[in-house]
């Protein structure tokens, strides 16, 4: 799982205007098609078949001190696992 301004679909090819947490196959980029993204050969999702690629908006908690931390997320490599990723399609 990464971290990135990236988001295909509304700035392809561009640098996004906030940050987002991606999960899925590696073929994910900044400009990718269906082939593109069906080329994954590896996914960070627990269920290793699954290829596709997910992005939601980076999470940050802001402190009463006015600064902002990051919101742990399972996969990120830390210990902490308290958070995660669910993805729903409606």
């Amino acid at each position: 799982m990464v971290e990135e301004r990236a988001d295909p679909i509304v700035n392809p090819g561009g640098v996004s205007g906030h940050a987002h947490k991606i999960a899925g196959g590696n073929a994910f980029g900044f400009t990718m098609d269906y082939a593109q993204a069906r080329s994954s050969s590896c996914s960070s999702c627990p269920i290793k078949q699954d290829k596709s690629n997910y992005w939601t908006p980076k999470l940050y908690y802001q402190a009463a001190d006015g600064t902002f931390e990051s919101v742990p997320t399972v996969g990120d490599g830390d210990a902490d696992t308290s958070g995660g990723m669910r993805i729903y399609y409606l």
